[in-house]
């Protein structure tokens, strides 16, 4: 027996917004979607097993993207949904040359939170460290993909997005 329309317009409307801004959680897609959990949910496990999404599995929540999304820029991606990884990511471009400890101090938090969104973001080539681990300077390393980072989830959190209006013009310099 084949889908009813409504499951087909359901499935469809979950798989553009994920193309459309990947690395959505599922209450996320739920809420954009304008659909109940249980629906949700359903239409989600028919995408994965249809193999047209990956699930990846975050320190507390799971995120979703289109297949076609590399690992290496689903990981970064999911870290640019955190509002802690959005505020470090921000800081590292208002004060680039900065030492973990420092961004920490800005930041109003401890090294070990910092280290753990450091450290994917500088594995996949986003963030780049000079130095040893206890006085590396960070800094952008691939300014695009930073701002492509951005800017897909500029649209869903536009608390950040006036804050880091100001840094477009470092991000995508004229000329």
């Amino acid at each position: 027996m084949g889908e009813d329309a409504e499951s087909l317009a359901e499935r469809r409307r979950l798989y553009d917004l994920l193309v459309a801004t990947p690395g959505l959680g599922a209450r996320e897609l739920q809420r954009a979607g304008g659909l109940d959990w249980g629906t949700t949910a359903l239409q989600l496990l028919k995408l994965e097993e249809a193999g047209h999404l990956t699930r990846e599995r975050g320190p507390t929540m799971e995120f979703y993207f289109p297949a076609a999304v590399r690992p290496t820029d689903r990981v970064t991606r999911r870290l640019a949904g955190s509002e802690f990884a959005r505020r470090l990511l921000l800081a590292v471009l208002e004060r680039p040359g900065s030492t973990p400890t420092q961004l920490a101090a800005l930041l109003g938090v401890g090294e070990g939170p910092v280290g753990l969104y450091l450290r994917p973001l500088i594995r996949n080539g986003v963030l780049a460290a000079d130095g040893n681990d206890a006085t590396a300077t960070v800094r952008v390393a691939d300014r695009r993909r930073l701002g492509a980072i951005v800017a897909v989830r500029r649209g869903l959190f536009d608390g950040y997005a006036d804050r880091s209006a100001a840094l477009w013009g470092e991000l995508f310099p004229a000329g």
